[in-house]
């Protein structure tokens, strides 16, 4: 993850390149007064140099997809530069873009088909060996999960990926299954009365 601004004084260009895929942001605005170039959108506001104006489209898109591709941004006059991309800035402000990199995607040939149990069995390897290998750590790791991933699917293999079995008791197995059905969170209900 890099973001690079280079000013070249001898021929009053600037240079600007973000990292292959965009993980740290770089955004910019071309104003009156010259070109702005930030990591965070906040300071090019706060700077007084640029307006804080909806882009109306681009905030669409967000309430549709709750992201914004680049370069857009919620805000007019600030775009961000692409991701694997090199931009030079000419003292006419104008700006060249040039991708450097652009991932490749290879067709993968369609095989003979395979029977849904055999597939089920590979997708449940897949998943567990990549569980496994993001529970390689000195501390405890806890799994939380979202964005509609089925408990099922991933959390069999966390206790196998620590080294040992997970022999605690659940709140799962002490309720019966009308009762499981109503869990809408992870507190436990209260202790039975006993007489």
């Amino acid at each position: 993850m890099f973001v690079i601004v280079i000013y070249d004084s001898r021929t009053r260009s600037v240079v600007i390149a973000r990292d292959r895929f965009g993980i740290k942001p770089l955004y910019y605005s071309q104003t009156g007064r010259g070109l702005a170039i930030s990591s965070e959108i906040k300071p090019l506001l706060s700077a007084g140099l640029v307006r804080a104006e909806p882009d109306l489209d681009a905030l669409g898109e967000l309430a549709l997809f709750r992201y914004v591709a680049d370069p857009n941004t919620p805000f007019k006059n600030i775009a961000s530069v692409p991701p694997g991309s090199i931009a030079r800035v000419d003292t006419d402000a104008t700006i060249h873009f040039t991708r450097y990199w652009k991932p490749e995607y290879e067709q993968a040939s369609p095989g003979p088909a395979q029977p849904d149990s055999e597939a089920t069995r590979l997708l449940k390897e897949t998943i567990d060996q990549t569980i496994r290998s993001q529970f390689v750590a000195d501390v405890k790791v806890g799994l939380e999960l979202s964005g509609g991933v089925d408990p099922r699917a991933s959390s069999p293999g966390q206790p196998e990926a620590r080294g040992s079995r997970d022999t605690r008791p659940s709140l799962r197995s002490k309720l019966s299954p009308k009762k499981r059905t109503s869990i809408t969170s992870a507190t436990p209900p209260p202790p039975a009365q006993t007489n």
